[in-house]
C-alpha cells in the first residue's frame, strides 16, 4: 500500500520505520515510537498521519503478532499495518505472594504447607510447583523439625519464560519447632525401700511409662547376687524432631538375704558367687 499526497507516493519499506528497541511483556501495552518519511521529510503525527497499534499487550508467537496501523490524515492519505515482537519475561519472586504455614509450627509428624500464588493482575505464567528446601535438598512436604526455604518450578507460559532453576526469595522460609517428649510419666518399677531377695536368679529393675518414640538404654539395672547397685537410663529418642527427653534420675537398688527364712549358704572356694550367681548350698 501506498502513503501519499497529491505531489509524491513512497513504498511502505521506505516511508514507516518502527523503533527497534526489544519489547518485554510486563502486562502493559507496547507502544513503539513510528517515524514516518516521505520524499526525505519527517512527517508529523497528528498533523500528517494517525498511529494505532492493535494485540500490544501479550507476548507474540509466529502466528499472533502485534500491529502498528499508519493512516493518512491531511494532505496525506493510504494505510500502512506492520508487525512488531513482544518477547516473553523471565519470571520474578515479585511476582507473587507467599504465605507460609499457617498451623502450629512445632513437628507432629503432619506436612507444614506454605503457598506461593501469582499476584492479582499477572497473567500467562506457567505452572508453578512449591517445593521445600533443608539442608540444600528440595521435598515435595516439610515434615521434620528444621530450617525450611521456599523454593518454585516455573513452567513456560504464554507471557513469561520457563525459570531455570528454581526461584526463591529472601524472605520465603520457615522454621518447625522440635517437639517434647512428656515424662510426666516415667518412673522405675522398683524404689530404693523395695529390695529383691537373693534367689540365684537375675533380677532387674527398668523404666515404666516412656513415651511412644522413647527406649531406655540401662547401666546396673540386672543383677543375680546380692549387693548394692546404682541402675542409670540413657534415652534414645528421635533427635531430629524431638528435644531432649527430660533426665530421670538413678536408682539406688538392693538384692539382699532374707534372715527370716531357715536357708543356710556357704561362699564357694573363691570366695565369690559361682558364675550363674549361686552361692555353693550347704
Amino acid at each position: 500500500v501506498s502513503f501519499m499526497n497529491e505531489y509524491s507516493a513512497a513504498s511502505t519499506e521506505d516511508m514507516v520505520n518502527i523503533s527497534g528497541d526489544v519489547l518485554s511483556y510486563d502486562g502493559n501495552a507496547k507502544t513503539p515510537a513510528v517515524t514516518v518519511t516521505a520524499n526525505g521529510n519527517t512527517l508529523a503525527e497528528t498533523t500528517d498521519y494517525t498511529v494505532e497499534y492493535e494485540n500490544n499487550i501479550n507476548a507474540t508467537t509466529d502466528t499472533s503478532k502485534a500491529t502498528v496501523t499508519v493512516k493518512g490524515t491531511g494532505n496525506y492519505k493510504g494505510t500502512v499495518s506492520l508487525d512488531f515482537d513482544i518477547s516473553k519475561s523471565e519470571p520474578e519472586a515479585e511476582l507473587f505472594v507467599f504465605t507460609p504455614p499457617t498451623e502450629d509450627l512445632t513437628y507432629n509428624g503432619s506436612a507444614k504447607t506454605a503457598t506461593v500464588k501469582v499476584k492479582d493482575g499477572v497473567a500467562g505464567i506457567g505452572k508453578v510447583t512449591v517445593l521445600y528446601q533443608k539442608d540444600g535438598v528440595n521435598q515435595t512436604e516439610a515434615v521434620n523439625a528444621g530450617e525450611y526455604k521456599v523454593v518454585i518450578s516455573i513452567q513456560e507460559g504464554d507471557n513469561y519464560t520457563q525459570y531455570q532453576g528454581h526461584l526463591t526469595s529472601s524472605d520465603w522460609k520457615f522454621t518447625i519447632k522440635k517437639a517434647d517428649y512428656d515424662m510426666s510419666n516415667v518412673k522405675w518399677n522398683r524404689t530404693t525401700g523395695e529390695p529383691f531377695e537373693f534367689d540365684g536368679t537375675e533380677h532387674t529393675v527398668e523404666l515404666t511409662g516412656l513415651p511412644q518414640g522413647v527406649t531406655a538404654s540401662y547401666t546396673e539395672n540386672s543383677k543375680i547376687a546380692t549387693g548394692t547397685y546404682i541402675a542409670t537410663a540413657e534415652f534414645n529418642y528421635d533427635s531430629e524432631n524431638y528435644n531432649t527427653p527430660a533426665a530421670i534420675p538413678s536408682l539406688e537398688w538392693y538384692i539382699e538375704w532374707n534372715a527370716t527364712e531357715n536357708k543356710d549358704y556357704t561362699i564357694n572356694s573363691a570366695g565369690t558367687p559361682n558364675s550363674d550367681g549361686w552361692y555353693n548350698r550347704q
